[in-house]
């Protein structure tokens, strides 16, 4: 089962982009918070299908990703994040730069650490 997750789906620029279109019959799931369970039928989706593992891309990794792999690490579903396919960007905290780089290596680590497997799409496309 294929599930898309779209953000502010009404928002400019939310629009799914025709080269990661959902294909026929993938299930896609409007949210409007960080967390892609809250107030969505995600939860529900997934146990009607009988998913009990989850692969988990996007942006922003110190946002939306993080808030899905720990909610998901919540309803005991097998959760692995493809850190190939998250993103972040260079967050600032008053005035103190933090790189992307590290941002997205310190919430791979945190995912790792009791809420999610990580590995590369390649790997993970590759049953590995």
């Amino acid at each position: 089962m294929r599930v898309g997750i779209q953000h502010g789906q009404h928002s400019q620029g939310a629009q799914i982009h025709a080269a990661v279109a959902p294909q026929q019959g993938a299930v896609v799931i409007a949210k409007q918070h960080v967390n892609a369970f809250r107030e969505t039928p995600l939860a529900q989706q997934l146990q009607q299908h009988g998913v009990a593992g989850v692969a988990v891309v996007g942006a922003m990794s110190h946002m939306c990703v993080d808030a899905r792999v720990r909610a998901a690490a919540d309803l005991r579903d097998t959760v692995t994040v493809l850190h190939d396919a998250c993103a972040t960007m260079e967050l600032d905290v008053e005035g103190t730069k933090v790189p992307a780089a590290l941002v997205q290596t310190t919430m791979t680590t945190a995912f790792q650490f009791g809420h999610a497997a990580v590995r590369s799409t390649q790997a993970h496309l590759q049953g590995q």
